[in-house]
């Protein structure tokens, strides 16, 4: 199949890293900060609180550690990389961190059950330059989203993502 510059650049690291000797003992995560709607909701952005915006796959490569293709589904918030991090290297995270520590999890320590989902806060501020896109708080508890739009237009939107995962 076609290879992307970004399987090259990874495979260049890689290859670097075993010729180190540090393939056995780096960890690789790609994370986005956010998805793009391609006509989800009839949308065409990306700053938007819709579940295909503001959830997106984490990928990690950590031999030994993480369990080749697995998969979780549990929303690990953008707070919650530093202190991942931090763990990963063996370092506590300072006290005044919001988030926390999701290495448990990758590893399978841990299930979504044991380590809880946190809430998950969504805040976008209108700007000038796309002013299609009104000011949008957004907060997921459980399996319950609330949105509110501020602006260009005012209105709320509510949601159980249990029995409507794709926010119709």
């Amino acid at each position: 199949g076609a290879r992307s510059s970004v399987d090259e650049s990874v495979g260049r690291r890689r290859k670097r890293l075993q010729m180190a000797g540090l393939d056995q003992d780096t960890v690789i995560i790609f994370y986005s900060d956010n998805g793009f709607l391609a006509g989800d909701h009839g949308l065409i952005d990306k700053r938007n609180a819709y579940e295909s915006s503001v959830r997106v796959p984490m990928i990690v490569y950590a031999p030994g550690d993480a369990q080749p293709g697995s998969k979780n589904m549990t929303r690990v918030r953008n707070l919650d990389l530093a202190p991942t991090f931090l763990d990963i290297a063996g370092v506590d995270a300072p006290s005044h961190f919001e988030g926390k520590s999701a290495w448990a999890l990758i590893t399978g320590e841990e299930t979504r059950a044991t380590w809880g989902e946190p809430d998950f806060l969504y805040q976008y501020y209108w700007e000038w330059s796309f002013p299609m896109t009104p000011t949008t708080l957004a907060i997921t508890r459980g399996d319950i989203k609330y949105i509110q739009y501020h602006g260009i237009w005012d209105l709320e939107e509510l949601y159980d993502l249990a029995k409507d995962p794709m926010e119709k």
